[in-house]
């Protein structure tokens, strides 16, 4: 920027420009190109963030050239001795004669279409292709450095895949997702049991677009909608059945990580396939999609012989083939580790430019990362890849989010070691649009990197045509390490701890966001019965979601977005004496980024001035933050748990019934907001009895509203919890439902709490969990279930 100007033409890019520290130094106003920029949604959404006045330049095909001029304005007045070769307004029309000419590269399966400027000096200029290893535009030569990412997907793929004369079955695995990660293990298991592999073919533009008519959701993320090709490409090989499990569980890597998950799109996407591409019915290809966990060898083990046996593979055999399967995927990971520490040896020696490139393992498809690492190497930088450095010691101890999925875990450890190193060692992450996770990682990896001085480059890869701006942010990247002095320290950013909540700290009111009007009333009561004073937040509105907008990451879900917006609404007002609060929201631990909501919390209240107020993780399970204050006895307390939990489902069946048929508008509402309050006496005293006794009364007064009696239609209301049961956050469904004479029907909470009583047991049917003695607890706590909900 320029004196308080941003020029800037991409939009994703400019979200994360004005995340930047240096916003505090920027003027009153923010100029931007227009274009997409015109969009008033935009625009209020940057004047949230920014607090600054947003306007848009009526001339966008000239913001290039202002840059331009500003640059050149600046080297000038610098050196004003300093010689041009430009040769003066009067002769401008000779500079600009040149000629155009269409080419087609055949360089890669890309086919770039590239246009090539031929000027009357005799020189040329290329644009249009996604990388330079033809037709080239780059300015100064430089040696090529060496692709990582090429090497690696080699090592993975390139294998012999029909080794059989007469094999059992041909399996089709696709080139797609986590298999860039853990094929070797496949290819090894497969063709030792006499089973021979087709792959699908590399990925393609005509690929991609083969599949696209079948994906079921715009806004997933590139990757996924790739493997409907792959699948379709493999129905066209012919091949007897397709291979495609559902790895719920990585291999783990690090000692302190809190799981390995893959991403849920990554888990679950086979069944997808199975939805969108009915391979039997249509094609008469079985899809097969076993449950895998790599992160336990002797459930992996149990899993994989139970598929085998489907092919009448021996025991003998299959124990061979399993073990040689271990040892290809151990040789796999060692030789990447291996290449890249020469790589590592040599930055350090020759002080040369090494770039981890972080990402999932699939972002080494040349399709989804736009030939991105054939344009880092070709400015002469070696690149690496997150998979492939070293994992020893602790070294996840430092990162403040929930180290719960596998493959960001490793990105996390590279921000850390790419932080230890020099300045000749960079960063760059790819992110695919629609990635959850990554609305968690990208920003704690920027955290991250700061505590080392290093700048944080972000490229979103997904859908795009031209990577030419991709492709001058890289450059401008690497151009501007050449001004840093070797002698000169990299200025760190310490990080700032959770402050921990202590015994003296359990006096302190904790503030919890606003769930749902038929749930939040009861969770001042049930935490006072357990000893501590919890004040639910009033109900979200619009102020909610810009505040959300403004301190929260852009690329979190709605629901995060509102949850963070009330708490920073309920800081910054002066009802709280901030010395005598604390925040508390829930964590499950599962696969969903919810569980790292307390994270996203926590740095924006970090952002907007609270750091030294405690956040505290109300979960069972242990939380990410120090708070040995806070301790509830979840066995003793789970009975009125429980009751309440049924109490609240009932009144809020009961309502919801009523609510529809009654003759007076409003009397099932004054009732519902009548028992919530006269119950809570009885959950801070446990008093079940009068509990019963209130529900008992309760039913009576909802049968005793007077009602229609007609045949009323019902809509079951699902999805996403917080969205399904907060009426702000689904616009208010439910009640637009009874507008409109339907019955909404929303499932009852109880369900979601007690689902992991069936869970365990599904989990270790499908062979991805273990019989635990705590399971002994599940046992007890399925028991007092029944119990109370008999009563």
């Amino acid at each position: 920027y320029q004196r308080g100007a941003i020029l800037c033409r991409d939009q994703n890019c400019l979200f994360k420009v004005l995340k930047l520290h240096t916003m505090a130094e920027m003027g009153d106003h923010i100029v931007l190109q227009g274009g997409t920029f015109k969009n008033p949604s935009i625009v209020r959404a940057l004047e949230q963030m920014t607090q600054k006045k947003v306007r848009i330049s009526n001339i966008p095909e000239l913001m290039g050239a202002f840059g331009a001029a500003l640059f050149a304005r600046e080297a000038d007045q610098k050196n004003p001795l300093s010689v041009t070769a430009f040769p003066g307004l009067l002769r401008l029309e000779e500079m600009a004669a040149y000629e155009t000419s269409l080419l087609s590269c055949k360089g890669c399966e890309n086919v770039c279409r590239v246009t090539r400027f031929n000027f009357s000096n005799g020189r040329s200029f290329y644009s249009g292709n996604k990388c330079e290893k033809y037709y080239s535009a780059r300015g100064d030569d430089h040696k090529p450095g060496f692709n990582f990412a090429g090497f690696k997907t080699g090592l993975v793929f390139d294998r012999d895949l029909s080794p059989h004369a007469r094999p059992r079955v041909t399996l089709g695995i696709p080139r797609c997702l986590n298999f860039f990660d853990n094929f070797p293990f496949w290819h090894a298991l497969f063709t030792g049991c006499g089973i021979n592999i087709v792959l699908s073919s590399p990925s393609t533009v005509a690929m991609s677009e083969k599949g696209m008519g079948t994906v079921m959701s715009d806004n997933i993320c590139f990757p996924a909608k790739l493997v409907h090709g792959h699948v379709r490409d493999l129905v066209e090989k012919g091949v007897d059945r397709i291979f495609y499990p559902m790895v719920m569980f990585e291999a783990g890597e690090f000692e302190n990580a809190q799981n390995t998950y893959n991403c849920p799109i990554v888990t679950a996407y086979a069944d997808v396939i199975e939805s969108a591409l009915p391979l039997e019915n249509r094609c008469g290809i079985p899809l097969d999609k076993p449950v895998i966990t790599f992160k336990d060898r002797s459930l992996l083990q149990k899993a994989c012989f139970a598929y085998l046996k489907t092919f009448q593979v021996k025991g003998s055999v299959m124990d061979k083939a399993f073990a040689s399967a271990l040892a290809a995927q151990d040789r796999f990971r060692q030789t990447v580790r291996d290449k890249a520490l020469t790589l590592i040896e040599k930055a350090g020696r020759d002080r040369s430019l090494l770039i981890v490139l972080a990402g999932r393992p699939y972002h080494a498809d040349g399709l989804i990362n736009h030939k991105i690492p054939e344009i880092l190497t070709g400015l002469g930088a070696d690149i690496i890849t997150e998979d492939a450095l070293p994992t020893d010691g602790d070294v996840l101890k430092d990162v403040q989010v929930v180290t719960q999925w596998s493959y960001p875990n490793r990105i996390y450890n590279a921000a850390a070691w790419v932080a230890g190193q020099g300045g000749h060692v960079q960063l760059v992450q790819l992110n695919s649009f629609g990635c959850g996770p990554d609305a968690v990682v990208i920003d704690e990896v920027r955290e991250i990197l700061k505590t080392g001085g290093k700048n944080h480059t972000l490229i979103k890869v997904d859908e795009i045509s031209s990577p030419g701006s991709v492709r001058l942010r890289l450059r401008s990247m690497v151009e501007s390490l050449k001004f840093q002095k070797p002698e000169s320290p990299l200025i760190s950013r310490p990080r700032k701890p959770f402050p921990s909540f202590g015994e003296e700290d359990r006096k302190r009111t904790i503030l919890a966001p606003f769930f749902s009007e038929d749930y939040s009333p009861y969770l001042a009561a049930v935490f006072k019965n357990a000893g501590y004073e919890f004040h639910i937040l009033p109900r979200p509105d619009r102020k909610s979601v810009d505040l959300g907008l403004q301190y929260a990451s852009n690329d979190i879900c709605y629901p995060g977005t509102i949850v963070i917006g009330d708490i920073i609404k309920a800081l910054k007002g002066n009802s709280h004496d901030k010395g005598r609060i604390a925040v508390g929201i829930t964590q499950t631990g599962g696969q969903c980024r919810a569980s790292n909501y307390l994270s996203l919390i926590r740095k924006a209240m970090i952002g907007a001035g609270f750091e030294d107020i405690p956040i505290i993780s109300v979960t069972a399970s242990g939380g990410l933050v120090d708070q040995p204050g806070f301790r509830i006895p979840w066995l003793s307390k789970l009975r009125i748990l429980l009751v309440t939990t049924l109490f609240s489902d009932c009144i809020a069946k009961m309502y919801y019934a009523v609510a529809v048929r009654e003759k007076i508008r409003g009397q099932s509402l004054k009732t519902r907001q009548y028992y919530m309050e006269r119950v809570a006496g009885g959950i801070v005293g446990s008093d079940y009895a009068g509990i019963y006794q209130l529900l008992d009364k309760a039913v009576d007064d909802f049968n005793g509203i007077p009602v229609h009696t007609k045949a009323y239609p019902r809509m079951g209301i699902v999805g996403e919890i917080y969205a399904k049961y907060s009426a702000f956050a689904n616009q208010d469904l439910a009640q637009w439902l009874i507008r409109q004479g339907i019955e909404p029907v929303i499932p009852p909470i109880f369900d979601y709490f007690i689902q992991d009583l069936v869970n365990y047991k599904e989990n270790i049917k499908a062979g991805i969990r273990k019989r635990k003695f705590t399971d002994l607890i599940g046992i007890a706590v399925e028991w007092a279930v029944h119990t109370c909900s008999a009563k």
